[in-house]
């Protein structure tokens, strides 16, 4: 009989050993791992840029004064430094720097989705303006192509 296979929801993380072979991509599981046990924390992570992920260190960016830079508190920052040292197998310190999150150097999870919302909206707005149908609409009742919002958003 084979033995059942481990639960998804108590399964650990993948350890990722070089998180500087992607380090956006570590960081946004690392992030996620977060949201799983403290969600003030993850909306914290989500504003700060990422300067920096691996070699043993985690450098992130938010402008002094930021909702973020204060709320990282050496407490937040010594879990966050617990979580990726178990993501990594390897001690991380993590350093906050006054800087703000900006693309591409410094990307943060929030200007990194608002980023692809923009790239989604502009491509379905190019697809409508060649749709045959649409433009035939168009053309038919002499209009124009007033908004254009990718289906699921409000």
């Amino acid at each position: 009989e084979p033995e059942p296979s481990p639960s998804p929801v108590c399964a650990a993380p993948p350890v990722i050993r070089d998180p500087s072979e992607d380090p956006f991509g570590a960081w946004t599981a690392l992030v996620a791992i977060v949201r799983e046990g403290d969600e003030y924390l993850s909306a914290m992570l989500g504003e700060v840029g990422l300067a920096h992920y691996g070699d043993g260190a985690l450098r992130l960016a938010a402008p002094r004064g930021s909702f973020a830079y204060e709320g990282l508190t050496s407490e937040r920052r010594a879990r966050l430094e617990q979580l990726a040292r178990e993501q990594c197998g390897a001690p991380v310190v993590v350093e906050l720097v006054d800087e703000p999150a900006s693309l591409p150097e410094c990307p943060s999870l929030v200007l990194v989705e608002r980023r692809r919302r923009e790239e989604l909206r502009a491509q379905v707005e190019a697809e409508a303006r060649v749709h045959p149908a649409i433009t035939a609409l168009l053309r038919d009742f002499d209009a124009q192509l007033a908004t254009t919002r990718p289906l699921g958003e409000r």
